[in-house]
Formats: structure tokens, sequence, C-alpha cells
């Protein structure tokens, strides 16, 4: 059983979000992912008024958002419904930014991460599969007394385990 201290929180992405609403939206009205600057205002409009749930500055605020996006659902255009499914679907998972500031991800962050990491490396993070071969490489260098001394921990084995064991009951909570 994870504690409240080692439960894993995984904030869901706004650029993302919106990067997907603007593809899916293209693509479905004109068949291609290349036309974003041709939408009809009124689509992009529905798009932007989607999009003020991440402006929100509280829960509550952005609680009452989203209910009014499900009752003006209909209204929608379907990419745009599917998107505010969405947003229900996963809402605690989408305003752990309001909660935790720092975890709002920006254009600026993504940058960042895909220009200081190989496509090989980020890869290893999307899936189950990486995500243990990156834990498996973490558990073999706690077992460097080094590691483990920096970490402010000297008892070897048993502290690399238990740090191990962290990791792999926050990696089964995720999957």
């Amino acid at each position: 059983m994870i504690t409240q201290e080692e439960k894993i929180l995984h904030s869901y992405c706004a650029f993302h979000f919106e990067k997907n609403t603007y593809h899916n939206t293209t693509k479905f009205i004109f068949n291609s992912p290349f036309t974003r600057e041709k939408l009809p205002e009124y689509i992009q409009n529905q798009i932007k008024e989607l999009h003020k749930f991440f402006d929100c500055d509280s829960a509550e605020k952005a609680k009452v958002h989203l209910s009014m996006l499900l009752h003006q659902k209909q209204t929608f255009i379907s990419p745009v419904q599917k998107q505010i499914e969405r947003l229900q679907k996963y809402y605690e998972e989408y305003t752990l930014h309001i909660q935790y500031p720092f975890l709002k991800t920006t254009n600026h962050a993504e940058q960042y991460f895909s220009s200081t990491k190989p496509e090989k490396v980020k890869k290893g993070y999307k899936t189950e599969k990486g995500l243990r071969n990156i834990i498996y490489n973490m558990a073999v260098k706690m077992m460097s007394k080094d590691w483990l001394r920096a970490l402010g921990r000297n008892n070897g084995y048993t502290s690399a385990m238990h740090l191990f064991t962290r990791l792999v009951k926050g990696l089964m909570a995720r999957t």
C-alpha cells in the first residue's frame, strides 16, 4: 500500500491538451492537421472557450467552468466535445497545477525537455517497459556507496532496497 507521502502525482499538460485540440479539430474539419490558421472563427472561439479552463486560478472556478462546458457540450463540434469529456474524466490531473503551480507545463519547459534529452531517452519515460528499465538502472546505481552517501544514507543495501521499493510502488501506482 502506498502512503500519502509516497503517492505519485501526475499533472496532465495544458500545452499538449491545447495542441491536441487543434490537431484533432483541423483533422476533423480539413482532414489535415496542418491548417490550424484556416479554422473558421466560430470553431476557434469554441476552442478558446475550452482552453479558458486552464486560466482558472482556483479549483472551484475550474469546476464551475467545466460544468458550464458540460452544460453546453452539444453546441461544440465533435473533437471539442471529446476534449470536454477528457477534462471531465481527468479533472484532478488537469487541475493539479492549481494546487501545485510549479507543475504547470509550459511551452518553454517542453522545449527544454525536448532539446536536452535524446529521443531514445524520452521514449523510455513514456512506456511501462521504459520506466521499468529506468528504475532498474537507478537500482543498480543505488547499490553504489557514493550514491547512498550523497543521499545521507550509510547503511548500504537496506537503504538502497527501501528506495528501490518506493520507486517500484510509485511506478505500479502510475500504470
